[in-house]
């Protein structure tokens, strides 16, 4: 059994985010590590050589969930057969098979140099071939022709720039784990970060828009890093939500619609990584759920109707599922909603963690060969070469179930969907500023 156990230890080592702190909390929570292993050993059991590879992913991460589920009497209003199960279940393996195709040291990563070449050439993410012999030569291959070009596309284009705005973007994190330069770049995050340029060459107001929503909560940010006894505290907080205000109202309310639009527009372009890239678009800018914050207030019909419909959103503000975050919502009971949201947070980075490493030991690949199944059971490597395949289809096959169409988002454009939005973005910090004062 304690060699069961060690295994799952190791294996933060096969993750970007792997640390000493990772390691020395996990070591001692055995507790975790037995549910792990029982876990595994579950999703085995229930595994047969005619489960379909998909239908195996989903198995391991029910065990993991399930385990996760009986080990805190908390979590049993997210049980099997209650109504919270099956949104919040599925959005905790939506987030799980996401983070472990972008944090896993099995899945390739590319430089920043890398990235610029591949973004910036006329073939873009589809048909791009590298030229492995020179890494500090900008090319591209065009295979429909055969022919091979250098600097034509790229020798303009500024790495500096591209850097600021990433290290920007990713320090505001509450985790940023740094890889080093040669894996800067995940390549399921390559599509998405090649939006800058897309929004770099739009009009004027949907960058401006762009970079005052990225600078938005910068001053609040700071002063949440501090210690709530800091002697400066209360001014830094005042000045930090005057500021943040003031920012607010300089956002260009159809500028920001257009921006949306655009950025929607980008992602169905191209679905190699359709759910990643609607993950990670709720995740950041939550438009979706701030389009249903939006028709919520308009069909307010008083005053105190629209100030407990801001009160919600002020607590869902961490929420980025929509199918979870409607469920929240509609609890009769601000309380009811601020109690679960909580404990949704709490299950979904358990699940993540977990099932990262479960998840793992039937990603591993063995020496002698790939899907070897032993007496119905399986072993490490079932997901064969094209494990990511497997992963992303899966994960692209959810989307639209999960999250949405992102074509189909529209937002309505008047005085009064303006006045809502200001409303809705500031409430969170309306909410933060009133338990200081």
């Amino acid at each position: 059994m304690e060699k069961q156990l060690d295994m799952f230890v190791n294996r933060v080592n096969n993750f970007y985010f792997a640390n000493t702190e990772n390691l020395k909390n996990l070591k001692t929570n055995i507790g975790l590590l037995v549910s792990l292993s029982l876990a595994r050993k579950g999703a085995i059991d229930c595994i047969t050589k005619d489960t379909n590879k998909q239908e195996v992913l989903m198995i391991i991460l029910k065990e993991v969930y399930r385990f996760l589920v009986a080990d805190n009497a908390d979590y049993k209003i997210f049980d099997e057969g209650l109504d919270f199960h099956k949104d919040v279940f599925e959005a905790c393996a939506f987030a799980s098979i996401a983070i472990y195709l972008n944090s896993s040291k099995r899945c390739k990563r590319k430089s920043i140099k890398k990235f610029i070449r591949q973004a910036s050439s006329p073939l873009g993410f589809e048909d791009y071939e590298e030229d492995e012999d020179d890494e500090d030569k900008y090319a591209y291959v065009d295979k429909k022709s055969s022919s091979t070009n250098s600097g034509k596309y790229c020798e303009h284009i500024d790495l500096v720039p591209f850097r600021k705005m990433r290290n920007r973007v990713l320090s505001s994190k509450l985790v940023y784990p740094e890889p080093v330069e040669w894996s800067a770049m995940s390549v399921d995050a390559m599509y998405e970060w090649s939006l800058y340029f897309r929004i770099a060459n739009s009009n004027e107001k949907i960058r401006d828009t762009y970079k005052r929503l990225g600078n938005l909560n910068n001053d609040v940010r700071g002063v949440i890093k501090l210690q709530s006894d800091n002697k400066d505290y209360r001014d830094k907080a005042n000045r930090a939500y005057k500021r943040y205000i003031s920012k607010l109202k300089k956002i260009d309310y159809a500028a920001y619609t257009e921006m949306i639009e655009l950025i929607c527009l980008h992602i169905t372009e191209n679905k190699k990584y359709y759910g990643h890239n609607v993950y990670r678009l709720e995740k950041s800018l939550r438009p979706f759920i701030t389009l249903r914050e939006i028709e919520s207030l308009l069909s307010c019909e008083n005053e105190g109707g629209e100030k407990y419909a801001l009160k919600k959103t002020g607590i869902l503000n961490s929420l980025f599922f929509p199918n979870v975050y409607k469920m929240f919502f509609e609890l009769k009971s601000v309380e009811a909603t601020a109690l679960v949201t909580l404990l949704f947070n709490s299950l979904l980075k358990e699940m993540v963690f977990a099932s990262l490493l479960v998840l793992d030991t039937f990603v591993e690949t063995e020496e002698n060969g790939i899907d070897k199944v032993r007496k119905g059971t399986i072993t490490n490597g079932y997901f064969g070469e094209n494990w990511e395949s497997v992963l992303i289809d899966t994960l692209n096959g959810m989307t639209e179930d999960v999250f949405y169409d992102p074509s189909k988002i529209a937002y309505p454009i008047s005085s009064s969907a303006h006045e809502s939005f200001v409303k809705i973005m500031s409430a969170p910090v309306n909410d933060w500023f009133s338990r200081i004062f």
